[in-house]
């Protein structure tokens, strides 16, 4: 066995809007690649008009689990500046479990299969939408 360090392979986006007509469905970001992945940055943009929350679930052998929560401030990312997108990795106070590399970046492994997942807690606004888009090294 070797000490050498292992780098990612490739690189990957993946995205998913939420839109009125999800409700409060489960929309998925990712599913684990075959050697794993590592989320380095998930952003997220809205143009609702109302705040919202997100629950966070990991599926793990197809059972969804609760990890956390996250709040997306109305119209962030979306308003000329006024209120900067949401960097989900970057939530330390509602995720605390998530881990930082030694340069201080946030990151998430996803293992083979396991699934990344958001749902909203209420119905976004009509005609409105918010954006998660996660990009990720694959092993």
């Amino acid at each position: 066995m070797t000490n050498l360090p292992v780098f990612p392979q490739g690189i990957a986006q993946a995205a998913v809007a939420v839109l009125p007509a999800d409700t409060t469905s489960k929309k998925t970001i990712r599913t684990g690649s075959t050697n794993g992945d590592k989320i380095e940055n998930i952003s997220i943009t809205s143009t609702d008009t109302s705040a919202r929350v997100f629950n966070i679930y990991l599926a793990v052998s197809g059972t969804d689990y609760l990890v956390g929560t996250i709040n997306v401030p109305i119209a962030a990312g979306s308003d000329a500046a006024v209120t900067p997108a949401v960097s989900m990795l970057e939530a330390t106070a509602m995720l605390p479990w998530i881990r930082k590399d030694q340069n201080g970046r946030p990151y998430l492994y996803l293992s083979n299969g396991t699934v990344l997942k958001v749902a909203c807690q209420t119905t976004v606004t009509t005609a409105k939408e918010i954006d998660f888009v996660a990009h990720i090294g694959t092993f």
